[in-house]
């Protein structure tokens, strides 16, 4: 199977490298590495330059497209632009200050070859916390957790290109929770998940969703309320995160 990889990245240099370089690790590159730069003003666009003289020697069979977005226009806006020039397969979305495991990309497309009908692969990550503390590994959760929180993480999911053509991109009204609207959906549509239960990827705490945590909270709820049949979970679990301030 082919894939293509997406990051988003706005004034990102000191983490965009190893992110780019956690891809090229893989040993099995990506048909196509699409880049949405949202304007960086820090030198994140001197790196991204960087990377494509580099692969245009070392891996000319894998395309570095950069792609500039309008600075307004979000994270879900980022994403949809890479989706429209994504190519193959299978498509996976990293983020700029998180990083593949080694071996994550060779796991997942076994478990889709391994199960032909999935999906969507997810598998477990590593989040490491901004204040030094231990990292610590994050598993799956059932999807009976879907009406309170997302129970997959996103930068370990790689997903089949067809279910982004049948289903659309991402919701552009959203800022912070778009990744675990697009995955309800994609289970109100009965798409079926394989989950690989050992790390595919690293992700960094302390990004926007940590620092803009009333924004998450009511986005998370609109995303259950418009997903779930009734209930009264969502609003269970936002008042939940509200007092414990999370």
């Amino acid at each position: 199977m082919t894939y293509t990889v997406i990051t988003a990245c706005l004034n990102a240099a000191e983490t965009l490298r190893g992110a780019l370089d956690s891809v090229v690790a893989q040993g099995r590159l990506p048909m196509r590495y699409v880049i949405v730069d949202g304007g960086s003003t820090d030198g994140t666009l001197d790196v991204v330059d960087d990377f494509k003289s580099r692969m245009a020697e070392a891996a000319p069979e894998m395309e570095v497209v950069l792609v500039h977005q309008d600075k307004s226009s979000g994270i879900a806006s980022a994403w949809n632009l890479g989706l429209e020039r994504a190519v193959g397969d299978v498509v996976s979305i990293l983020n700029a200050d998180d990083w593949y495991e080694p071996g994550a990309v060779l796991a997942a497309m076994n478990a889709f070859k391994d199960n032909p009908d999935a999906d969507i692969v997810a598998g477990a990550v590593w989040f490491h916390p901004e204040d030094g503390s231990p990292s610590r590994m994050s598993r799956c959760k059932s999807f009976c957790w879907f009406p309170f929180l997302m129970p997959l993480m996103h930068p370990a999911c790689f997903v089949k290109k067809k279910v982004y053509d049948e289903l659309g991109g991402f919701n552009e009204n959203m800022s912070l929770s778009m990744d675990y609207d697009f995955v309800y959906r994609c289970f109100n549509a009965g798409k079926r998940f394989e989950i690989v239960n050992v790390p595919l990827a690293n992700m960094r705490l302390g990004g926007r969703a940590n620092s803009s945590r009333d924004v998450a909270r009511r986005e998370t709820l609109d995303a259950a309320l418009r997903n779930g049949a009734w209930s009264p979970l969502p609003w269970a679990a936002y008042f939940a995160r509200k007092c414990l301030g999370r």
